[in-house]
C-alpha cells in the first residue's frame, strides 16, 4: 500500500512493480526448488502449482495493489533527470469502501494461504 501511496509513472503505480518482481521470483525459486524447506523433486509446469500457497499469497499482494491503485500523491513526469510533480486534486489519506474491501479481501487469502502452508509443514 505504502509503494503505491508513493507515486506513479505513466500511469502505473509504484506497487504494480513489486507483486510482479515477486512472482517472478517464485517462479524462479519453484523452477529450481531453491526453497527452505524444498520438494522431492522440481515441479513441472502443471496445474499441481495450484496445490502450493505461493500463487495465493502472490495474488493477495496483487490484490492489494490493485485495490490501492488511485492513491498516489506524486506522478513521475520523466524519468532521467527524475521530476515529479503532485498529483491534483491529492488523494485523501483514507481508504474508500471498495478500497477497504479489496484490501480485507487480499488479508483473508493471505491468511488463508499461511494457515495452509503452516498445515503443509505440519504434516
Amino acid at each position: 500500500m505504502l509503494a503505491n501511496r508513493i507515486f506513479r509513472f505513466r500511469g502505473y503505480p509504484l506497487g504494480y512493480i513489486i507483486p510482479l518482481a515477486w512472482l517472478t521470483a517464485y517462479a524462479v525459486c519453484l523452477g529450481t526448488n531453491s526453497f527452505s524447506i524444498p520438494l522431492p523433486e522440481r515441479m513441472a509446469p502443471s496445474l499441481a502449482v495450484l496445490g502450493r500457497t505461493g500463487l495465493y499469497e502472490m495474488a493477495a499482494f496483487t490484490l492489494v495493489a490493485v485495490a490501492t491503485y488511485s492513491i498516489n500523491l506524486y506522478k513521475v513526469t520523466r524519468l532521467i533527470p527524475p521530476t515529479y510533480e503532485p498529483v491534483t486534486p491529492a488523494p485523501k489519506l483514507s481508504l474508500t469502501l471498495e478500497q477497504w474491501v479489496g484490501s480485507s479481501l487480499a488479508i483473508a487469502v493471505l491468511l488463508a494461504a499461511n494457515a495452509r502452508e503452516a498445515h503443509m509443514i505440519v504434516t
